[in-house]
């Protein structure tokens, strides 16, 4: 008989090696449940490829590629076009069917979301969000909510979870975020069946869904002063600019490196525990703080920033 092979993709949250701990924690909660199509159109890939004829003449919804020459005739201008990443939806209450597009955007792996209004028959390009949409939902004002999740790249290490509203009024505002060290991820488990032994290989992608923070339990900090350790960097190859050898250093030496001090007491959830040099600690999402200074999470500073981070001294709610 000869060899059949057959690919199934089993998509679950396992453990990996080269994941950071902090990122890890987040990435294995469970996703916030999405209807989709409760906010999207349900079209045919078809149907979407089809309403790209009401882009203007030009105007291509895909990236351009980063590599294209004009020199060289056998370039392609621009990335392939993921047809799951169009989004027909009303973001503006007009009745219309406006556009998101998440897509490839760059190297490695970087990715994108184009906003389009649809106005007078053609869809008019609007503003970038950063990152892969992940999540919509309608809030309590009415406003469309879209959260997207950036992932670093390169020497970062500051995953990025953002939140921005659609309305009449709102033209994808800035909600909130939420920065994480590590790079979020998921992964596709393949089993290859070759006659009687299977064979499972794991592949890493970023998340694709929001996750569910609310049925963590609760607690206070007195003060925030937030850290990370070094497993919590694996996968990544930070670099700290002037602080690099320092904070190097530290991680080296198994010390915990603070990313965030702060004379503000604010609410947190309690994602997970774990105990460091006979030591507990608790690693949190932070409510929505403002006036947020520099740190080590990267571009994270301003005012409705949440951080994921590692405390010793939570009060607890019952």
């Amino acid at each position: 008989m000869n060899t059949r092979l057959y690919y199934t993709l089993l998509f679950s949250f396992i453990s990996w090696s080269a994941e950071g701990q902090m990122a890890r924690e987040v990435a294995e909660l469970p996703d916030l449940p999405w209807h989709e199509h409760q906010w999207v159109a349900k079209l045919s890939v078809e149907e979407k490829v089809d309403r790209l004829k009401m882009l203007p003449a030009g105007d291509s919804v895909q990236y351009e590629s980063p590599w294209y020459s004009s020199d060289y005739h056998e370039d392609a201008r621009y990335l392939p076009l993921d047809t799951a990443g169009l989004r027909f939806t009303d973001l503006n209450g007009d009745g219309k069917l406006d556009l998101l597009y998440s897509g490839s955007s760059g190297a490695m792996g970087k990715r994108d979301t184009k906003v389009y209004y649809l106005e007078n028959g053609r869809y008019e390009y609007h503003r970038e969000l950063p990152g892969t949409v992940i999540h919509m939902n309608k809030d309590k004002e009415d406003n469309l909510v879209v959260y997207t999740h950036w992932k670093p790249c390169c020497d970062s290490y500051t995953s990025r979870i953002e939140k921005y509203l659609f309305s009449p009024g709102k033209k994808g505002e800035y909600g909130s975020s939420i920065s994480v060290i590590g790079r979020l991820t998921e992964h596709v488990q393949i089993k290859v069946a070759e006659q009687d032994n299977d064979v499972a290989e794991l592949y890493p992608i970023p998340i694709r869904a929001m996750k569910d923070f609310s049925k963590l339990r609760k607690g206070k900090l007195g003060s925030v002063d937030l850290v990370a350790f070094w497993s919590d960097f694996r996968g990544t190859s930070p670099y700290f600019r002037e602080r690099n050898q320092e904070i190097r250093t530290l991680l080296r030496n198994r010390q915990p490196i603070h990313l965030l001090t702060l004379e503000a007491q604010v609410d947190v959830r309690i994602i997970a525990e774990k105990m460091h040099n006979n030591e507990r600690w608790f690693l949190v999402l932070t409510d929505a703080m403002n006036d947020v200074p520099e740190s080590l999470y990267e571009w994270s500073a301003g005012s409705q920033r949440q951080f994921v981070g590692w405390v010793q001294d939570v009060d607890l709610y019952e």
